[in-house]
């Protein structure tokens, strides 16, 4: 491949950001002996993430240069010039960070433009149409068919408020399923299953809420960037490299050859890491406030109530992170003071009052490990980013003696954006 055809490709390549977690959280009875350590340590934790918590950017911005030097870091400078190292026979050690660090670039960067996006939304809709899972509306029984319609002209509204340029087609399709889920697949296409129509404990703003939720997860391109990372696993698999430019140029062949045989089902629905989670909940939230006759406090509440006392628990809830912690991202949007105190973070302040006397330390905490090479990755949230890692610090360390230093200005009560199955 030459320089020309190259450069083509990359231009298909955009920016996005959401590497592993770099801090410790709190677990156990002891973080809510007196809730103002915990409310510390949430903050302290969402000031460790390279995401945009605040959702201070709804789409995500192109930056096909960055991407190639990227490529070019990881796979070695021949990519420019179409040339891939030889793989081949038991994978090296070296090869073995090659991939990994492949799949936290998939995670962090759009690899392909909104139209290639929309061309394999349309091939997996055509699998999920194709294997009987789809039921029309006018097949709906007449007891469902009212909430569709509610559910419908929500999602109209919620469109109707993104920004002119909004690049997106959106298409609403039913599922078979008990669970009351919704779920978002690349390019535009939004499922909720029967089990979500006859869910008689959902009110309007619920449902309003789950929906801005799932927008909210496209224009962050996450469904995109996990399918990124299958198409990275796969090559792996393979032991293969040259897919990886076709991907950018033609990403439905590509996928196809990948993935025809997987199940409609396994395209569907995907587990977002918690940092997608918590993008999505942010700039859900914000979405969910342009909403005439919506009570976007009212929604955030209801599901703060729904999973108050709850920990992670089973199934897609295991991928979404701490039910206080999605709490304190949906609550920044709709609380300015509390929005204010969290921005802090993203240039390292911290308040400088001392802590009430008698407040108990939490003691009790778990350390996350860091993907790799999550530094020498460029930032991609607006405005200023959090200092990186040292490459001898202990993050475990880190966060104590950060922590000792911190005390938290109070917080709004805690609200949870939480549900057993992928719908936020």
């Amino acid at each position: 491949m030459t320089c020309k055809p190259m450069l083509t490709a990359v231009m298909a390549l955009s920016m996005a950001g959401a590497p592993a977690l770099l801090a410790a959280q709190t677990a156990g009875s002891n973080a809510s002996a007196s809730g103002r350590d915990f409310e510390a340590q949430k903050v302290h934790k969402l000031g460790s993430l390279n995401a945009d918590f605040l959702c201070e950017r709804l789409y995500d911005s192109a930056n096909p240069v960055g991407m190639a030097a990227e490529l070019a870091r990881i796979v070695g400078p021949g990519v420019l010039i179409g040339k891939f190292p030889e793989l081949g026979g038991k994978v090296s050690p070296e090869q073995k960070k090659m991939y990994a660090d492949l799949r936290t670039l998939a995670r962090q960067k759009v690899w392909v433009p909104v139209s290639a996006e929309r061309k394999m939304g349309e091939w997996i809709d055509e699998k999920v149409r194709k294997e009987g899972l789809v039921v029309e509306p006018a097949g709906l029984p007449r007891n469902m068919r009212p909430r569709y319609e509610l559910t419908k002209a929500l999602l109209d509204g919620i469109i109707a408020t993104l920004p002119a340029d909004n690049p997106y087609t959106f298409t609403l399709a039913i599922t078979q399923g008990d669970e009351s889920n919704a779920s978002i697949t690349p390019g535009g296409f939004i499922y909720v299953t029967t089990g979500m129509l006859q869910d008689k404990t959902l009110e309007r703003n619920d449902i309003a809420l789950r929906l801005a939720h799932e927008v909210a997860h496209l224009t962050r391109r996450h469904a995109l960037k996990e399918i990124q990372v299958k198409v990275v696993d796969a090559l792996e698999i393979t032991k293969g490299l040259k897919p990886l430019l076709e991907f950018t140029q033609e990403p439905t062949r590509v996928m196809e050859t990948l993935f025809g045989r997987l199940k409609a089902a396994e395209m569907m629905f995907q587990r977002f890491d918690e940092v997608q989670e918590l993008e999505g909940d942010a700039c859900g939230t914000q979405l969910l406030v342009k909403q005439p006759g919506i009570d976007a406090a009212a929604a955030v509440k209801r599901f703060a109530s729904a999973r108050a006392g709850t920990s992670k628990g089973k199934g897609w809830d295991v991928s979404h992170p701490a039910p206080e912690e999605r709490a304190l991202v949906m609550n920044a949007q709709l609380d300015p003071a509390l929005r204010a105190r969290v921005a802090q973070l993203r240039t390292g302040q911290t308040t400088a009052q001392s802590t009430d006397a008698g407040a108990a330390p939490a003691t009790k905490m778990r350390s996350v490990q860091p993907a790799p090479d999550v530094n020498a990755l460029p930032p991609t949230g607006a405005g200023p980013q959090p200092a990186p890692v040292a490459a001898k610090s202990n993050p475990f360390t880190s966060a104590i003696d950060k922590l000792r230093s911190m005390q938290p200005a109070g917080g709004a009560k805690g609200t949870t954006a939480g549900n057993p199955t992928e719908a936020p």
